[in-house]
């Protein structure tokens, strides 16, 4: 195989896990930087004869081989999600969530307990946070200084502090601590 036919492989293979369809042949040429849709045609003509592709009754392309890059159900795990706008008086229950976030058990420490927080706005920037990015928050009962934590109250909504010793727990119910990010490109 190709250095070429190789990269157009591994663009259809990603394509079709971000989008859940096979990619067009101009979206394979935008994808591995090619001008012209009929070298993408010969490209895919030599991996349809390698074994690696293969078209359908329907003319639409089909994998012959693993993708490396999906998350077999065994591997993802379902968590709470929560992509409320932070507001008074909201209602949440991480044991009742209305959404789900699927994360790769990969993400996730052994034995934790995690949901995931959808950053609203980019009131966070400061710590990194982005309006759109998703935080993996780790449910926990121990805190070290500088753990960037998340915070509620029936007055405020959802609050993201470092940890100290000066959040005040008569106010604030302590969530757990941002253990990872996932930002989309």
């Amino acid at each position: 195989m190709s250095v070429k036919q190789n990269e157009i492989l591994l663009f259809i293979k990603k394509f079709f896990v971000r989008n859940g369809r096979m990619p067009s042949v101009r979206e394979i040429a935008n994808g591995v930087h090619l001008n012209s849709p009929a070298t993408v045609h010969v490209h895919i003509n030599n991996l349809i004869s390698k074994g690696f592709l293969r078209r359908n009754d329907n003319k639409v392309l089909e994998l012959m081989v693993p993708n490396e890059f999906e998350i077999h159900e065994e591997a993802a795990i379902k968590v709470p999600y929560i992509d409320r706008i932070i507001s008074k008086n909201y209602e949440y229950d991480l044991d009742n969530p209305d959404e789900f976030f699927y994360l790769s058990s990969q993400m996730i420490p052994k034995g934790s307990d995690v949901f995931v927080f959808n950053i609203p706005n980019n009131s966070y920037s400061d710590y990194g946070l982005l309006k759109g990015d998703d935080v993996i928050v780790e449910k926990d009962k121990y805190f070290s200084s500088n753990d960037l934590v998340i915070l509620f109250n029936s007055d405020e909504g959802f609050v993201i502090k470092k940890f100290s010793k000066d959040i005040d727990l008569s106010i604030y119910s302590i969530l757990g601590k941002i253990i990872s990010l996932y930002r989309k490109i």
